[in-house]
C-alpha cells in the first residue's frame, strides 16, 4: 500500500512544468489535455474535433481545426429558412450537428469552398441539422454532413465527396448550360480528358452527343438529347457536351471514333469508351437517358441510401464490401483516392483489388463498398 501510494503521489503530482498540470478544480490530466479539452475529475473531456486520453489526437489531419458549422457565410434556422432559398436563385446550404463527429473532417473544405462560392456571387448557409431535424429530411440531408443546392428553390442533394473542389464544381455546373457546346475536334478531346482533373471523382463520366443535321432531320433526337442533359445536371458524375459543327462530326466519323450521327459517346473510368447510335435506343424503357445512366455505373462505387434506387434498378446481384471510411477524406486527392484502414489495410488497396474482380464480372454483378461504420446494423443482419 505504501508503494501505491507513493507511486500515486509521484505520478499525479501537480506540475506547471512536466507533462501534468492541476485543473481549477484540482484534478491533474495527463499533458494538460494538449489545450484541446477539459480536465475535470482527473480524466480529459475532449473538445469536438480531438480523442485520446490526453486529447492529442485529431479527427483531422494537421492540427488545425475548425470549429463545426463556423465555416460559410451566414446561418441559417427555421425562422429565415424560406426567405434564405426564395430570395436567392441558387443557394448552397450545409447541413452539420454537433452530434456529428464525422462532420469535423469537412469544414476545413467547407471553409475554403466559402471563398471559392463568393466568385460564382453564390451564398453558402450553414445550417444545424439537429435544430430543424424536419426540413433536413424535407429536402434530403439524412445522412451528415450534406450539402444541398437549391437552384429556384428545388433542393439537390450533393452525393459526391466533400472536397472543395468537387463540390465547387458541382456548383458551377448547376449555372452553365445542361450541354456544354462544343464547336472543334480540340474542344471535344479537351473535354473528354478534363474528367482525369482532380475536382472530378474517378467515377465522373463524360458524354458528348454528335449531331450534323439538329436543325432538321435530327431534331427530334437533338432535343430528347437537351432534355436528358437537363435532366442529368443535377448528377456530380455526368457532364454532357453537344456537338452541332457538321465538319467537326464529320471528323470524328473519318477517325472511326462514331460510326454516323446522331449518336454518343462516352468516356469513363479507365479510359474507357462506348458509344451509340441513336437509333438503335428505341424502344419501350430504354432511351438516351436510360443508356447513359446505365453506362455511368462505376466499376466499383460507393454505395449510399441515396443512390441505392440506381443500383437497385440494374436488376442484376451486387455484391457488397464494407470498410471502415472514418478516415475517408484523409489522402491528398479524397475524390479519386479513398483514404484509410480496414483491418489495419489501406482501403485504396482493398478497392484495387476489388476493381480486378469487377472487371471479370461487368455487366453480370455489380460491385459496391460503403460505409461499416454508418451502416453496422445493415451490416451484421446481412451477416
Amino acid at each position: 500500500r505504501m508503494i501505491l501510494l507513493i507511486l500515486f503521489s509521484l505520478c499525479f503530482l501537480p506540475s506547471t512544468n512536466g507533462l501534468l498540470k492541476e485543473a481549477p478544480d484540482g484534478s491533474v490530466c495527463f499533458n494538460g489535455c494538449n489545450g484541446h479539452g477539459d480536465c475535470k475529475d482527473y480524466s480529459c473531456h475532449c473538445w469536438l474535433g480531438w480523442h485520446g486520453d490526453d486529447c492529442g489526437t485529431s479527427f483531422v489531419e494537421g492540427s488545425t481545426i475548425v470549429p463545426i458549422l463556423t465555416a460559410g457565410h451566414f446561418n441559417v434556422t427555421r425562422k429565415n429558412f424560406t426567405q434564405v432559398v426564395s430570395k436567392n436563385k441558387v443557394v448552397v446550404l450545409g447541413f452539420s450537428a454537433y452530434t456529428c463527429h464525422r462532420c469535423i473532417q469537412t469544414e476545413n473544405e467547407y471553409k475554403n469552398l466559402s471563398s471559392r462560392l463568393l466568385a460564382l456571387k453564390v451564398p453558402f448557409g450553414r445550417a444545424n441539422a439537429d435544430h430543424m431535424k424536419s426540413i433536413a429530411s424535407e429536402v434530403g440531408a439524412g445522412e451528415l454532413p450534406a450539402i444541398i443546392v437549391f437552384v429556384k428553390m428545388r433542393p439537390l442533394l450533393y452525393k459526391g465527396v466533400h472536397t472543395a473542389d468537387a463540390i465547387f464544381t458541382f456548383v458551377r455546373k448547376q449555372l452553365e448550360k445542361p450541354a456544354k457546346p462544343l464547336s472543334s475536334v480540340k474542344d471535344v478531346v479537351k473535354f473528354l480528358e478534363s474528367r482525369n482533373e482532380p475536382q472530378y471523382s474517378v467515377s465522373t463520366i463524360m458524354v458528348v452527343g454528335f449531331f450534323s443535321e439538329h436543325e432538321d432531320v435530327e431534331e427530334d433526337d437533338y432535343s430528347e438529347y437537351l432534355e436528358t442533359a437537363k435532366d442529368l445536371q443535377q448528377n456530380e458524375d455526368i457532364y454532357l457536351g453537344v456537338v452541332t459543327n457538321p465538319t467537326t462530326c464529320q471528323w470524328f466519323k473519318t477517325n472511326k471514333t462514331i460510326d454516323r450521327t446522331p449518336s454518343i459517346l462516352i468516356a469513363g473510368e479507365d479510359e474507357t469508351r462506348r458509344t451509340v447510335n441513336l437509333d438503335e435506343l428505341y424502344g419501350e424503357n430504354f432511351g438516351t437517358k436510360q443508356w447513359i445512366l446505365k453506362n455511368a455505373v462505376p466499376l466499383v462505387g460507393k454505395l449510399t441510401s441515396q443512390n441505392f434506387g440506381l443500383y437497385e434498378k440494374l436488376q442484376i446481384p451486387m455484391l457488397m464490401m464494407f470498410l471502415d471510411l472514418s478516415d475517408e477524406l484523409q489522402t491528398a486527392t479524397p475524390s479519386r483516392v479513398v483514404g484509410g484502414r480496414s483491418g489495419g489495410i489501406f482501403n485504396e488497396l482493398l478497392l484495387e483489388e476489388f476493381k480486378l474482380a469487377a472487371k471479370e464480372h461487368v455487366d453480370r454483378i455489380v460491385f459496391v463498398y460503403l460505409d461499416g461504420n454508418l451502416y453496422e446494423d445493415k451490416m451484421r443482419s446481412l451477416g
